[in-house]
Parts: structure tokens; C-alpha cells; sequence
């Protein structure tokens, strides 16, 4: 029910509603709770997204966190990224934007706002229901 290789965000299902969403945070809850057991591989910018809202959210934080979800071959190329040394038609970025649905040419001076985007549509975007849905648990 997660997506991410060592910090995992909820991916969203068709079969997946606001009820089976309420029901896996209240286990969540329950885990945390009762037994003081939180499922580690949850992603660090989810988690705290969940807890504070998004404007707790820092590029630094998001950034770190997205190192985490994606793949280690992804995360070379995003180094490569985020110290600027990338050059036109680099394959390697383009495959990694592509990988994520980004089509935009990347340069010198627009790479870091890519990524930085990436990272808010990944960790924040696209788990939006599921965060919804538990903030409808905890508001009751």
C-alpha cells in the first residue's frame, strides 16, 4: 500500500476509499498508542506533513526526504542535480524527470525548482487523500 524504496508515502487505489484510509489510521493510531509502535519506513516528510500541515514543510526537509524515496540509481542523478552539474541532454536526468512524469528541459537554472517540485507531487501531492482522510479521523 506504499510506494518508495527506504521511505515509503501511501499510494492511492481505486479500490482504496475514506473509509479503508480512516481505518488504517486508526491502526496507526492504535500501533502508536497502545503499543508505541510507528511503522519506520513511513516517510519522515509524510509523517510530519500529517502531524503540522504543510506549511511546516522546508525544501531542505522535502528534499531529504524524496533522497530517501527514491532509488539509489535516482539518487545519483539527483545529486548530480542539486550540485548543478548537469549538462544539456544529460540522459540520465532526463530519464529520471521522465520516470516521474516530467517533461520540462532542465537546466543550470531551473533543475533545483524540477526537483523541488518533484518532491512536493511525490511526497505531498499525490498522498493527499490519504492525509485528508486522516485528518477527518483525528478532528472527530
Amino acid at each position: 500500500m506504499t510506494v518508495g524504496t527506504q521511505e515509503k508515502v501511501p499510494a492511492t487505489r481505486h479500490d482504496y476509499q475514506r473509509a479503508e484510509w480512516e481505518a488504517i489510521a486508526r491502526i496507526l493510531m492504535h500501533g502508536y498508542i497502545k503499543e508505541r509502535y510507528f511503522p519506520l519506513p513511513l516517510s519522515r516528510a509524510f509523517v510530519a506533513l500529517c502531524l503540522f500541515g504543510e506549511e511546516s514543510m522546508t525544501s531542505d526537509f522535502l528534499l531529504s526526504s524524496f533522497k530517501l524515496y527514491i532509488s539509489e540509481d535516482e539518487r545519483e542523478t539527483l545529486q548530480k542535480c542539486l550540485e548543478g552539474t548537469i549538462e544539456d541532454d544529460d540522459d540520465d536526468v532526463l530519464d529520471f524527470l521522465s520516470n516521474y512524469k516530467c517533461y520540462r528541459n532542465p537546466t543550470q537554472q531551473n533543475i533545483l525548482q524540477i526537483v523541488s517540485e518533484l518532491a512536493r507531487q511525490e511526497i505531498i501531492q499525490k498522498p493527499r487523500y490519504v492525509i485528508t482522510a486522516g485528518h477527518l479521523l483525528l478532528s472527530q
